[in-house]
């Protein structure tokens, strides 16, 4: 197996204990990994977490700008093996997660590899939370592959090889989630980046690589179900910007295939048993919808206004 840093980025106190048990479900792969710890300028934080990890797991502050693109980045820089692997800090690794995750990256046609993310409910699942909208709370949603080739993987649960980004640089800062703010897209962006460069290899997802991620009470309410649709409108409006129609071609086809299959299937349970739990789902379908499309047009328009201000300011 190739050798490997699984980098873990912590920010917030509210995570401190789930953070640690990430850590111990990384300790516990065989082979055992490297484990890297990047705190998000959060220096208490770090202390803390310093004081109470296993000998042999790097702590480190992150640098440069605030938020998680860059954590990852001091987490790839930080990292001397030849695979870097990602799990978030609220997430646990399955048994057999990292060899799952890293062995297809043997084959030196694989750029990088994702998992599965099944989630960890606080509580009761909302009822109309259908499965394909788990992405929300960051999980694998019904429609999303989960074997073999894909434009993008889960940020929660991916590896790359150290020499993408050697060769092409890091996460780009900016995108991706900044403290609560539920932006999206940084594994996205690199993994289309990736994919550019080497248009003849591979990214792939691995359904035995499994991890179980938290969801909070907080990520269980229709108002952050609302948000998180908005904000990954302006996250793809962002990602169009950068890297053009790829940043909407699978979410294309989640809409018109995903998306239209499951209201067409809550339609017909509608008219069969008029369950109010059905409504719900509907309903939060079209709601979500509306949202991503609200945030996607709001993204294109604050965008178009900095370019005119800098093209104006130039002048």
């Amino acid at each position: 197996m190739l050798d490997v840093d699984v980098v873990i980025c912590a920010f917030s106190w509210e995570r401190f204990d789930r953070t640690l048990a990430a850590v111990e479900s990384v300790l516990a792969q065989r082979p055992e990994p490297g484990v890297i710890v990047v705190v998000d300028h959060n220096p208490s934080l770090m202390r803390a977490l310093a004081e109470r990890v296993p000998t042999g797991v790097q702590v480190v502050s992150a640098s440069g700008a605030q938020g998680l693109g860059g954590a990852w980045n001091t987490g790839v820089d930080s990292s001397t093996a030849a695979v870097v692997a990602f799990l978030d800090d609220d997430a646990i690794a399955e048994p057999g997660w990292l060899a799952a995750l890293v062995g297809p990256l043997q084959d030196p046609q694989v750029l990088a590899t994702g998992g599965v993310a099944e989630p960890i409910w606080s509580g009761s699942r909302p009822k109309w939370l259908a499965d394909e909208w788990l992405w929300v709370v960051g999980c694998t949603y019904a429609g999303m592959p989960r074997t073999g080739a894909v434009r993008n993987v889960l940020g929660c649960n991916m590896a790359f090889r150290a020499s993408v980004f050697a060769e092409i640089g890091g996460f780009l800062p900016g995108i991706g989630r900044l403290g609560k703010r539920p932006l999206g897209g940084g594994e996205t962006e690199m993994c289309i980046r990736a994919s550019q460069r080497w248009p003849d290899r591979a990214v792939i997802v691995v359904d035995d690589a499994v991890v179980r991620h938290h969801v909070t009470y907080a990520r269980q309410t229709f108002g952050y179900f609302l948000r998180r649709c908005f904000f990954e409108g302006v996250s793809k409006a962002l990602l169009w910007r950068l890297v053009g129609a790829d940043a909407l071609r699978t979410e294309a086809g989640y809409v018109i295939g995903t998306l239209r299959s499951a209201m067409l299937r809550d339609v017909c349970d509608l008219r069969r048993v008029g369950a109010p739990t059905v409504l719900g789902r509907l309903l939060a379908t079209v709601a979500g919808v509306v949202a991503s499309f609200g945030g996607f047009s709001f993204g294109l328009l604050a965008s178009t206004r900095r370019r005119g201000g800098a093209h104006c300011a130039q002048r």
